[in-house]
């Protein structure tokens, strides 16, 4: 295989498996019958099996030469290994993962992402953020393993989120009974 079909397998192969690991993104993208119905593993093995992922999928990009590659997939390569690596620095340095509770967050978010997108009626909405709200116990129980060195201004900052998950769960309750 020529290193254009390489570079283009690769960039999709890992789109896939990117959305796979990070259904919310899917659903942002647009892809809801495929991730609307989904939550991530929230869990600390999974964190350290995502960096691996990136490790490899860098490994496999800069094997590919960039001079065999026409301009345009010559700058895709280099901009994909400068992403690559700034998120594999950003989880394997940085490691907020280990010190931000994200689980209020990602429970915000993976419901309003849908409840606000007209994408399809209404009840089709509800019945996704009902499948994501079932999996969510045990999201929360997975996100509770990376938590190794809370920093206390990110705990006070996940607090008064949760603080705002109730009037949010009360508002997709009413809307539910009105639809």
């Amino acid at each position: 295989m020529d290193s254009s079909k390489r570079l283009e397998k690769l960039e999709k192969d890992f789109f896939k498996e990117w959305l796979h690991r990070n259904p919310l993104l899917g659903t942002s993208l647009g892809f809801h019958a495929e991730y609307d119905d989904k939550m991530p593993d929230g869990s600390y093995e999974h964190m350290l099996d995502e960096i691996k992922f990136l490790h490899r999928t860098l490994s496999e990009v800069e094997k590919i030469e960039p001079k065999k590659l026409p301009p345009l997939q010559a700058v895709q390569r280099d901009f994909l290994i400068h992403v690559l690596k700034n998120w594999i620095f950003d989880r394997e340095v940085l490691r907020f993962w280990e010190m931000q509770p994200e689980a209020p967050q990602v429970l915000g978010h993976a419901i309003f992402q849908i409840l606000s997108r007209n994408y399809a009626p209404l009840g089709q909405r509800m019945r996704a953020i009902i499948k994501r709200l079932e999996k969510m116990p045990k999201y929360i129980d997975q996100s509770r393993t990376r938590l190794k060195t809370p920093v206390k201004q990110f705990v006070e900052i996940e607090l008064e989120t949760i603080t705002r998950l109730p009037g949010f769960f009360n508002l997709l309750k009413d809307i539910g009974r009105e639809h």
